[in-house]
């Protein structure tokens, strides 16, 4: 009885092993150290048996990839010398670079990149690979995504079009900040001096900045975007609201204790606050609105949300016409 259960105990270990073994070598998670030593010392190439000529017929192209894998940058420049083509496509969409991505081994991800290597290439199959690769990823995608530090900023620093829809027709800002990145900052700065809409709206009808706040609270994040230009007042025309909107939502459920108080997080959920009051934005007038729509709410209980098309409308206008009066201000200053 004992014997069956440690066998069991086992198996599901070893399972956990290979699912953290997947997320270290696809998404640059740092594996525990306890770990660490259970783990096979194998590349992402040989854990998931993917041979370069199961996907390019051209023999150079198979050779770069296999001096990929090996991490043999001598033979890579030889080959690449020689004619092998960096933009080759294979099967599923693969390319050399997409093969150079997993491992975090920037050296030769970088060569690839130097040598005219195209990062916005997208994916037409996931690779059988479904928890790590999608339909529609690009390069330049999963190192906006990626746990890798560098990969990202070398892609921007190598001609990447930050401006490339991602699978959901989403820009690379919103998959860094929906990623929680540690470097998300000199992410969003790369990607934006390279033609990134610091204002875009994803599918779920969010900014940037309003993801940053509605994603795990990332409020730094947020203020940082704020000093980089971010407007808070861009919204949707289909939702209800704009970050600023949104924060002081996420505020009033913590202060009426519906929501967790993180202590951390609400210090830095107060700074963003205060930093939105110094770039000169009406705090007090969003509070004012979400008053009004507790209070319109409570008017006709059965019917959620059965003023939202109306306040969509008020806000609007509002908004168009505090932006013709500072146009006019702006024109009686020159």
């Amino acid at each position: 009885m004992a014997s069956r259960f440690l066998k069991s105990d086992s198996i599901t270990l070893l399972n956990w092993c290979g699912a953290v073994l997947v997320l270290a070598v696809t998404s640059g998670c740092e594996v525990p150290a306890v770990i660490r030593p259970l783990l096979p010392s194998s590349s992402f190439h040989q854990k998931f048996n993917l041979h370069a000529a199961d996907y390019f017929e051209d023999e150079q192209v198979v050779d770069l990839c296999e001096a990929i894998k090996e991490n043999d940058l001598e033979e890579m420049r030889r080959l690449i010398a020689a004619g092998a083509d960096v933009n080759a496509v294979g099967k599923g969409g693969v390319t050399p670079l997409f093969w150079a991505f997993p491992d975090n081994q920037p050296e030769r991800f970088v060569l690839l990149l130097e040598n005219g290597a195209d990062s916005g290439v997208r994916l037409t199959s996931n690779l059988n690979l479904p928890n790590v690769f999608r339909v529609g990823d690009t390069v330049m995608h999963l190192a906006g995504r990626s746990q890798f530090p560098t990969q990202f900023l070398e892609v921007m620093k190598h001609g990447g079009d930050p401006t490339l829809p991602g699978r959901y027709g989403d820009s690379v800002l919103h998959e860094i900040i929906r990623a929680g990145v540690l470097n998300a900052n000199e992410r969003m700065a790369a990607a934006i001096a390279n033609g990134a809409d610091l204002n875009e709206i994803d599918h779920l009808e969010a900014t940037p900045i309003e993801t940053a706040v509605g994603r795990y609270g990332q409020y730094d994040l947020a203020i940082e975007l704020l000093e980089m230009g971010a407007d808070p007042t861009v919204a949707s025309d289909e939702r209800l609201g704009n970050t600023i909107h949104s924060v002081l939502v996420i505020k009033r459920s913590v202060d009426n204790r519906r929501g967790v108080k993180i202590p951390r997080e609400y210090a830095s959920m107060q700074r963003f606050i205060s930093a939105l009051r110094s770039e000169g934005y009406d705090v007090d007038q969003a509070q004012e609105d979400i008053e009004r729509w507790a209070k319109l709410s409570k008017q006709n209980p059965g019917r959620p949300g059965w003023f939202r098309e109306g306040e969509i409308l008020r806000l609007k206008n509002r908004k168009a016409r505090l932006e013709r009066e500072a146009r006019r201000r702006s024109q009686a200053g020159d």
